[in-house]
């Protein structure tokens, strides 16, 4: 059974608007901002919202491994896809509050652990899709052609994501 992939897309964008609204607003969670309240809702504080903004998708979470439990679809860990998605939306976390002359700032001399060789926040996240959608996705292509027999690997022109009955908007950048 396929994943419902505009679903998840969904889900992540609308958190990421979510988060880019909260962030907008700019709360001094050191002040008395962190205990105010309205109309709205005055027994919740802007504390308490913020503590729930993060706090309804980890119980959001808990609930699908219950419910697929209850549906005989239990996992026994997460796919490699699932964990790509989860450590990717780390990734990103870690750039949050960073601004963009920053997050761009290069560093020469910093060795990156992982293969996207970036010396900057934004070298590094951006390397992410490249690889994925560029050697990691090609190579996956390619090694299952073969090892289903297929005729006729990929050119080195063709894209994976069409090979994979993936429509997508762009093509993918970059690779090894």
């Amino acid at each position: 059974m396929p994943t419902n992939w505009p679903l998840i897309r969904k889900v992540m964008n609308g958190t990421i608007n979510a988060c880019e609204a909260v962030e907008k607003l700019n709360p001094d969670l050191f002040s008395e901002e962190y205990e105010a309240r309205s109309d709205y809702q005055d027994d919740v504080s802007v504390g308490d919202f913020l503590n729930r903004f993060w706090q309804v998708p980890e119980g959001a979470a808990r609930d699908i491994v219950r419910l697929r439990s209850l549906m005989g679809a239990d996992q026994k860990h997460p796919p490699e896809i699932a964990r790509a998605l989860v450590n990717a939306a780390v990734a990103c976390a870690e750039a949050i509050g960073l601004p963009e002359e920053a997050a761009a700032a290069e560093t020469p001399d910093f060795e990156a652990h992982c293969g996207s060789g970036g010396h900057s926040v934004q070298g590094l996240l951006t390397g992410i899709p490249k690889i994925q959608n560029g050697w990691m996705l090609r190579g996956i292509t390619k090694a299952l052609e073969e090892h289903r027999g297929k005729q006729g690997a990929l050119s080195p022109n063709q894209d994976p994501h069409e090979t994979a009955g993936i429509r997508s908007g762009a093509s993918p950048e970059g690779g090894r």
